[in-house]
């Protein structure tokens, strides 16, 4: 098992697959949790942190990571009781960007204060919008927790 919400910021997460692979006795599995492109959070939210996350999967690329990887993957559940995936940061992000907002401004706590209004009305209406769980009624979550097995 990994850590939640690793693979997600691997700058070549083939090499990872590959050591995983290599160090699993046969029988083995390998549990991990990872973003899941297909959802609108993982589409859409995680933009404004390109710097530290640089994949995000679907169901179909993690069959292609398997593959090449001579694992089977065995299972994969949309489950964000892990962590919340419900699109929150989506309006908060995209308001910031229309005022300006870059990352190393907002990481060093440099915002002016239309900015900071820009985000706070960003956030409220992520609020509204993403207070129902919606996606997960759609039967899609922003995490998918997948399964390999090395035969």
């Amino acid at each position: 098992m990994t850590a939640w919400a690793v693979f997600e910021h691997l700058h070549r997460p083939s090499l990872y697959f590959a050591e995983v692979r290599r160090i699993l006795k046969a029988g083995g599995r390998f549990v991990f949790l990872v973003t899941n492109s297909e959802s609108f959070w993982g589409r859409r939210a995680n933009r404004e942190d390109v710097p530290r996350h640089t994949y995000h999967f679907s169901a179909d690329a993690l069959a292609a990571y398997a593959r090449k990887h001579a694992f089977e993957l065995t299972h994969v559940t949309y489950d964000d009781g892990i962590f919340d995936a419900r699109g929150k940061g989506t309006f908060r992000w995209a308001f910031s960007r229309a005022a300006g907002v870059t990352w190393p401004a907002f990481y060093r706590g440099e915002l002016s204060l239309l900015q900071s209004a820009a985000r706070l009305a960003g956030k409220t209406l992520d609020g509204i919008v993403f207070s129902l769980h919606w996606e997960a009624w759609l039967g899609r979550s922003g995490i998918m927790v997948a399964e390999f097995h090395k035969p």
